[in-house]
């Protein structure tokens, strides 16, 4: 069942391809400033610009997120997480 409504659910899927394809900015700004793994940072920036995204979006509908709608939100990232993580290895 999706809980998110569509036209954020596609919001949020355009953001995820938006974030592989400027994985080597992320992955460089990673190096800069990183305390851990690299890839590790990067990834967590691009899970925070994610959410923030996700939330934003609910917020200029005047709506909150369900705790259904941030499981599915988790389901996407999650199903995304391997493409993010492998567009960040192919800039090291």
């Amino acid at each position: 069942m999706m809980a998110i409504p569509k036209e954020i659910r596609d919001y949020v899927g355009a953001q995820i391809q938006y974030y592989i394809s400027e994985s080597r900015t992320y992955r460089d700004m990673a190096e800069a400033h990183k305390g851990g793994s690299t890839e590790d940072t990067a990834f967590g920036m691009i899970l925070g610009c994610l959410y923030l995204g996700f939330t934003q979006a609910y917020s200029t509908q005047y709506l909150a997120p369900s705790s259904e709608d941030m499981d599915e939100f988790h389901r996407l990232v999650g199903d995304s997480a391997p493409r993010i993580r492998e567009a960040l290895r192919m800039h090291t």
